[in-house]
């Protein structure tokens, strides 16, 4: 029979039994320490670097977390309590619901996209606030955002 292996892999990395330890010795090196700081002293320890050298913080702050949850660690307490982000989109009159639309899209006629600009993206972030299951959330990088048109009618909006 093959014996197990105890090493756990946490954000990509694998923490053997030596990792472990390391983590481990910060921890009661650093005591009072933040869990940010303890992360980027994790990361300084195992040299936990990006390809452009920098640290992998933010990675090394959820390895330790699971290491927390598994029972492996002892952190300290978070500083901050963590609150869902409330949503930054304006309510206006304009973005409330009009005539529900209940034909087959080609019954409709032609579709047309409408790239937004920069004074029309606040209604943009209103509408996938109010009507996106999700609500709206700041979309990373680059980006194309369109209202979509049936003669003057906005009948969607993509991201």
């Amino acid at each position: 029979m093959e014996a197990r292996s105890t090493n756990k892999r946490y954000s990509g990395r694998v923490f053997d039994a030596a990792a472990l330890e390391q983590v481990r010795d910060i921890l009661r090196a650093q005591a009072g320490a933040s869990r940010q700081q303890l992360s980027y002293r994790a990361c300084e320890a195992l040299d936990w670097r990006k390809p452009d050298g920098s640290l992998k913080d933010i990675s090394a702050r959820v390895a330790l977390l699971g290491l927390y949850r598994d029972g492996l660690i002892e952190l300290p307490p978070p500083r901050r309590r963590f609150e869902p982000q409330r949503s930054c989109a304006r309510r206006t009159p304009q973005g409330e619901p009009g005539l529900t639309l209940d034909a087959p899209l080609s019954a409709l006629g032609p579709v047309r996209l409408a790239l937004v600009e920069r004074p029309r993206s606040g209604f943009w972030n209103e509408l996938i606030d109010r009507y996106h299951y999700l609500g709206y959330k700041p979309l990373p990088g680059a980006q194309l955002r369109y209202f979509a048109y049936v003669g003057e009618r906005l009948v969607a909006v993509l991201g």
